[in-house]
């Protein structure tokens, strides 16, 4: 079987395109020379450019960054741990204690743990405090604008294929919401949730229903602007009225949408003592950054009357990264925190109205922080 080379490649201004143009290389010299960070991608029996927004839309480019061995090690063995609260200073009373006898892959938590740390309590360190093992690609430059051929052809780019449901944009809303909570949170100081909105934008457009390009290719900018800015880009209010003409066109409501589990034996949305139980058995960075998403989740809908849109896509974004962060930890909490979130979906205002905020949850984490 022969390969070919589709004519879009020829716009990319590159040196091994100007080697294939001048018969320097054969084009199967071409596709055993390409390499991941190129913007060429090989579908059946041709060789495909892709666009500037699917280079970046595709490629999760953030450079991984982590603390160096003698940065590890300086946290490791810091006496006076007492500006750091009890549950921090014996986790990393524990860290040294085991992390020269622990697995590559645990080690490798460990330091991620000890990073976050680093930024809670704005430690100083050693110059060499920082490693990036990853370059960021950039896309090259081009002779005209490539045209997009490479989205219509893979049904799931984005994604791994997963079973195909019925179309809704419930969990398009979902997701955007979400990436927009988390975006807020890394403007606020939280750089490693850029890593969760670029997640979240990506299963926002593998969920995305078809026959709607307008909302599918805004989205998709948005993630390939995140990665290549490495800033996260969630307008939410410009997506907004494209969900709404999605929902409207699909003639669905967001009460058609709940994706509520009908065998579930109860659907709880009480807060219990078994799920304060959970609550003191978060660990420590997970526990900080819960007890923010309650707070956000709240402040959407406190002291008001109205409720606008973008308030109520910040409440479903905040309740649903609150249950996938401690899903993990407290799975009945983070089952009663969806539970909430589908069926105070349309407007979170009557889950105030019926005491259903998170201020209960908010006061059992006052407790096991105080115990």
């Amino acid at each position: 079987m022969r390969l070919q080379i589709d004519k879009e490649v020829y716009k990319i201004r590159d040196d091994k395109v100007r080697r294939l143009l001048t018969g320097a290389l054969s084009v199967d010299a071409f596709a055993l020379l390409i390499r991941p960070s190129d913007p060429y991608i090989l579908i059946g029996d041709t060789i495909y450019a892709l666009t500037e927004q699917e280079f970046y839309a595709i490629r999760y480019s953030m450079p991984r960054t982590e603390l160096s061995e003698n940065a590890f090690k300086y946290v490791l063995g810091l006496q006076d741990l007492s500006f750091m609260h009890e549950m921090d200073r014996n986790f990393v009373h524990n860290v040294a204690a085991n992390a020269g006898r622990c697995s590559a892959c645990q080690y490798r938590h460990y330091k991620d743990d000890i990073s976050k740390l680093v930024k809670k309590y704005n430690i100083r360190l050693p110059d060499d405090n920082v490693v990036t093992d990853v370059k960021p690609v950039q896309y090259p430059p081009v002779s005209t604008r490539v045209t997009s051929k490479v989205s219509e052809l893979l049904e799931h780019m984005y994604k791994m294929p997963k079973k195909e449901r019925r179309a809704c944009v419930d969990c398009v809303e979902k997701h955007i919401a979400q990436a927009w909570v988390l975006s807020r949170e890394f403007l606020n100081g939280y750089p490693e949730y850029i890593t969760y909105v670029i997640g979240h934008l990506g299963e926002a457009l593998d969920e995305m229903p078809k026959g709607f390009p307008e909302i599918f290719h805004t989205v998709e900018f948005c993630l390939a602007k995140t990665n290549h800015d490495r800033v996260p880009f969630v307008p939410v209010e410009l997506i907004t009225p494209l969900i709404t003409m999605v929902r409207n066109a699909q003639g669905q409501s967001h009460e058609d949408q709940q994706d509520i589990d009908d065998t579930a034996s109860a659907f709880e949305i009480e807060f219990t003592q078994e799920m304060h139980d959970e609550m003191s058995k978060l660990p420590s960075d997970v526990f900080g950054r819960f007890g923010r998403m309650c707070y956000e989740a709240d402040k959407f809908i406190h002291g008001v009357e109205n409720l606008t849109e973008s308030a109520r896509l910040g409440w479903e974004g905040a309740m649903g990264s609150a249950a996938d962060l401690i899903v993990d930890f407290a799975p009945k909490t983070a089952s009663m925190l969806r539970n909430r979130r589908l069926m105070f979906v349309s407007n979170p205002l009557y889950a105030a109205e019926a005491g259903y905020t998170m201020m209960a949850i908010a006061d059992s984490l006052a407790q096991c922080d105080g115990a």
